[in-house]
């Protein structure tokens, strides 16, 4: 594993790849990180490096799509892709964290509200 204090430098130096043009996408780590957490851990590396929540955001989005070669069915809502998406009660683009406060899940089509599921046997 990575010793703890060989965190900052390597936030730092993948913050400086994305910054200087190279690709990074957003993993999950799953099933190492329980499915949905390495996401959104990551998501706070890259804030606490100093990206902004923008770019993080599209790292776990669009970026994410392209380096699985998906880009033109996934990653953005545009006319012709499918619509998977995640409804949020905040503003991760102010507060990156705001990610974590899911709502409801849009996916093929179905909608899951996410009190529902937390409330079914």
């Amino acid at each position: 594993g990575l010793a703890p204090a060989a965190l900052p430098a390597l936030q730092q130096t993948v913050v400086r790849l994305i910054r200087a043009g190279g690709r990074v996408a957003i993993g999950s780590d799953a099933p190492t990180v329980p499915y949905g957490l390495g996401v959104h851990l990551e998501l706070a590396l890259l804030g606490d490096a100093g990206l902004g929540n923008d770019q993080a955001l599209r790292l776990a989005t669009a970026e994410g799509a392209l380096a699985l070669g998906l880009e033109r069915q996934v990653g953005t809502l545009e006319v012709g892709k499918l619509a998977d998406f995640v409804v949020l009660d905040g503003d991760p683009l102010n507060r990156l964290t705001d990610a974590l406060r899911i709502v409801a899940v849009a996916k093929a089509g179905v909608w899951y509200d996410r009190a529902a599921l937390l409330t079914r046997p």
